[in-house]
């Protein structure tokens, strides 16, 4: 068990806690930006902690980032193993920010850059999603589809390959973005609305798909989305 200084700081000398730290983050498929805004930190704090410049970590920014990882305080600082048989189940899958509908452009804009305290909720699942994934709520006019409203877990496309009956993330214009069920026939790729009116229109631009649903979850306890 590790023993802490009564200044509250950790002595550093017998873990290497920014490696550990960018295993994490590595494994969660996460940013730098994406852990500061998880546990509430500010970035120079975990930059420092990454580089190595920090010698005297505090014990509430150790145990803010094992919570936020689901890991032990020991584990972190390297004194219990991390890639056990056992705890290797933490590592695998991906740690998604929970964005607003209206959120969902500046995400996949361009640079990726988003206000600094846009994050609030994160959720983990046991998938490897590719890095830029997020979990938004479907809005209230797919609710009928969806057997009513939830989480939906989307992650992003990188190899744009397509397969019939999924619900992808579309592109419309504009900042603009919809849900669409996919059909192939042949070489043609078909897009349809979730709701009424049920149009079926052929896919112009592969490109048009930023992403797929590869899960929803019920939950119930955040607020709709007015989309």
């Amino acid at each position: 068990m590790t023993e802490f200084k009564a200044e509250s700081v950790v002595d550093p000398t017998d873990f290497p806690i920014g490696k550990m730290i960018r295993l994490l983050m590595n494994e969660a498929r996460i940013t730098e930006a994406d852990l500061c805004r998880g546990v509430n930190l500010p970035q120079t704090t975990i930059n420092r902690l990454l580089s190595c410049q920090t010698n005297d970590p505090r014990i509430s920014t150790v145990v803010a980032i094992a919570k936020f990882f689901d890991v032990t305080i020991e584990q972190l600082l390297g004194s219990e193993p991390i890639l056990s048989l056992q705890t290797s189940k933490m590592l695998k899958g991906s740690i998604l920010p929970i964005l607003a509908w209206e959120q969902i452009a500046s995400r996949l804009s361009k640079d990726g850059s988003m206000p600094e305290d846009v994050y609030v909720r994160w959720i983990k699942t046991e998938k490897s999603l590719n890095p830029g994934s997020f979990a938004t709520h479907n809005p209230t006019s797919t609710d009928a589809f969806f057997g009513g409203h939830g989480l939906l877990l989307i992650n992003l496309c990188t190899t744009r390959e397509i397969m019939d009956g999924q619900i992808v993330l579309v592109d419309l214009g504009e900042n603009n973005f919809g849900l669409r069920q996919v059909f192939k026939e042949g070489n043609d790729i078909f897009l349809k609305r979730l709701f009424a009116p049920f149009e079926i229109n052929l896919l112009s631009q592969v490109q048009m798909i930023r992403g797929y649903v590869v899960e929803m979850r019920k939950y119930l306890d955040l607020p709709k989305s007015v989309s």
